[in-house]
């Protein structure tokens, strides 16, 4: 009966040990998880400023883009309105447009 007692109590002690030394890797596992969540969460945050700022600007390229277009049509236009009023603000435009005429003739 002691030889049956001493089994019991020595195999609950053996595992017990195994007991705490599986609950210690798990409690290590656990740790490593949370760590890694932890990680993980703060890389989607960071990553998701990367996505804003590249489709920020994108937007600001697409802007930019459009800006130069409006401003080259802008120098088309004033170069036409100064052409036109030097042509206009000329004293002698009639006669050079009755000789022209007369040429035609």
């Amino acid at each position: 009966m002691e030889t049956n007692l001493f089994n019991q109590r020595h195999t609950k002690a053996v595992l017990e040990n195994e007991r705490m030394i599986v609950n210690r890797k798990v409690a290590d596992v656990k740790g490593e998880n949370a760590q890694m969540s932890r990680e993980i969460s703060r890389n989607k945050m960071f990553n998701k400023k990367d996505e804003e700022r590249k489709e920020k600007k994108e937007r600001q390229d697409k802007i930019n883009t459009a800006i130069k277009e409006f401003n080259k049509e802008i120098e088309e236009h004033d170069i036409l309105l100064d052409r036109e009023k030097r042509r206009l603000e000329d004293k002698n435009l009639v006669k050079k447009q009755l000789e022209i005429v007369r040429q035609l003739q």
